[in-house]
């Protein structure tokens, strides 16, 4: 491999981590990421104009009377760039194939906000890569259909200033409805009937604020839900959130117990260095557990969770995320790191401690396939005036956001209890039985096969595993539950997904409670 015109970068340099080596069978794909990679490194630097041409020389070896290739590089360096500014520009694609610019619904402090560039910098083209990674992730703009990794529609182009050196980014920006207004009615094989609606809108004003209003009711489970939040708190990089919150639902999959809870919480968030962000959050709600079927704990002299009865939550929670995943919606590449401690006890009635970790991980392994994989953990306890851990603060593995192929919540440590209940004519009885008592200890692990048949279709492989322990010292790997099935990934144009899985359990206890359907929205991580 020769080179030829370099000046800027050694032959080493350019060389380095290279596909195409000598004595390796040619390829022309490897070829093609060799140039891609030659140019970045000229790209990363501002050197945009540096062209990279192969040439191709085949000759026949007199010895062995192979064919073989000798290979050149004509490069031709450019001139260094610097940014004078980035200017946003509305358009619009016509039916007829024309581009049409229009007016921005959002504000440009909001866009320019996102960009990893300030003016007079080099024109670094990977943070502008990220700069595109950043507008993507906000949800108001459109994307290039079936092209992954995810890019812009229209996105950033180079223009030319009467400053030598220096070059605008024009960046042209299709917009996305943000705002919905939705109702409906449904059927949930847990929940029954129910109808719902919502008002949301993810850049109100055009400003980035988000902001909604949800309900749902139905005769087992009737929620409503307000939130706002500012993403950049006076264009800084902090955030704020309120949320106010009633649910109840009764009992269903391995919770054998009916729960309301009313609250709210305020969130304050941070980015203390690029996709590392730091998140307080203070919450108080008033939670009832009622109508409980169950009664008298009798295979242990340990405290009984199934109490009914009304009690406050009064706790503060920090958390640290770290996130480079190219798209939200669908990621194809990077990775999302989250950890938390919450400590309640500030004043209300429930006292205990909870640390939880999550990890996903994304990569594009060829064309648009793509592995997935997330591993989840969580470990609590109560302290102080509350001897065990509330019933409603314990882990219930299982189900469609846990391990698939499993009831919801049924997964996890049991007791021998007293049940009540109904036959078929309607006489209540009374029964033993052993229920899940959830657990202080879970971790889940699930992996994923994605492929992405259209922008609006996906399709997915899965194999899951995880389980729950009463306590820390009852960890036992061998009673891992697994699971495997196939789904599908529907996105709708709101900026969110519903998700339809089919599950079969590969390893099971006689006591679980299988579910071979499962029904939810966005991607499960």
């Amino acid at each position: 491999v020769r080179l030829e015109g370099n000046r800027i970068f050694s032959d080493a340099e350019l060389l380095k981590n290279r596909y195409c080596l000598p004595g390796a069978r040619f390829s022309r794909t490897e070829l093609e990421r060799d140039a891609i990679a030659m140019g970045d490194r000229y790209r990363n630097q501002g050197y945009l104009y540096t062209r990279t041409e192969p040439l191709l020389t085949p000759r026949e070896d007199e010895k062995t009377g192979e064919y073989l290739i000798d290979l050149a590089w004509d490069i031709r360096e450019s001139e260094r760039y610097r940014l004078r500014q980035v200017r946003p520009q509305g358009v619009v694609a016509l039916d007829d194939g024309t581009v049409e610019e229009v007016p921005l619904k959002t504000k440009d402090f909001v866009i320019l906000r996102e960009m990893e560039l300030e003016p007079g910098d080099v024109l670094d083209w990977s943070r502008v890569r990220r700069s595109e990674r950043n507008l993507l992730n906000l949800g108001y703009f459109k994307r290039e259909e079936n092209v992954y990794p995810a890019r812009l529609k229209f996105g950033f182009h180079p223009e030319v200033t009467e400053e030598e050196e220096l070059l605008d980014l024009a960046l042209r920006l299709e917009e996305e409805p943000t705002g919905l207004v939705t109702f409906g009615a449904g059927y949930s094989t847990t929940f029954g009937p129910s109808v719902f609606g919502s008002i949301q809108e993810r850049n109100l004003f055009g400003r980035g604020w988000r902001g909604s209003l949800s309900g749902s009711f139905g005769t087992r489970r009737q929620s409503v839900n307000l939130n706002f939040t500012e993403p950049r708190l006076f264009n800084s990089d902090y955030s704020l959130g309120v949320d106010f919150y009633r649910l109840f639902r009764e009992a269903f999959g391995g919770r054998e117990f009916d729960e309301t809870r009313t609250g709210g919480s305020l969130r304050l968030g941070r980015e203390i260095v690029r996709d590392l962000r730091a998140i307080v959050r203070y919450k108080y709600e008033r939670i009832k557990v009622g109508d409980i079927d169950v009664s008298g704990l009798q295979d242990t002299i340990r405290p009984d969770p199934y109490i009914e009865g009304t009690s406050t939550t009064s706790s503060i929670e920090l958390a640290l995320i770290h996130d480079t995943r190219d798209y939200i919606l669908f990621p194809s590449q990077g990775h999302r790191y989250a950890a938390s401690v919450e400590v309640a006890g500030l004043g209300g009635d429930n006292e205990f401690w909870k640390l939880t970790g999550n990890a996903s991980w994304y990569h594009l392994v060829v064309g648009k396939l793509v592995f997935a994989y997330d591993l989840e953990a969580g470990l609590a306890q109560g302290y102080g005036g509350t001897e065990i851990l509330p019933l409603h603060e314990r882990f219930f593995a299982g189900g469609a956001n846990s391990i698939r192929g499993f009831e919801e919540g049924s997964v996890g440590p049991r007791g021998i209890y007293a049940v009540t209940r109904r036959n078929r004519d309607g006489f209540i009885y009374s029964d033993v039985d052993d229920v899940v008592i959830g657990g202080e200890l879970e971790l889940v692990g699930r992996t994923e096969l994605r492929y992405p048949f259209t922008d609006q279709l996906q399709g997915v492989v899965f194999f899951d595993t995880g389980a729950a322990w009463e306590e820390l010292s009852d960890l036992d790997l061998s009673e891992l539950r697994f699971s495997t099935g196939v789904g599908v990934r529907i996105n709708l144009p709101i900026g969110a997904a519903v998700r339809l899985d089919l599950a079969v359990p590969l390893k099971k206890e006689s006591e679980d409670d299988t579910q071979y359907f499962h029904f939810g929205f966005n991607q499960s991580f």
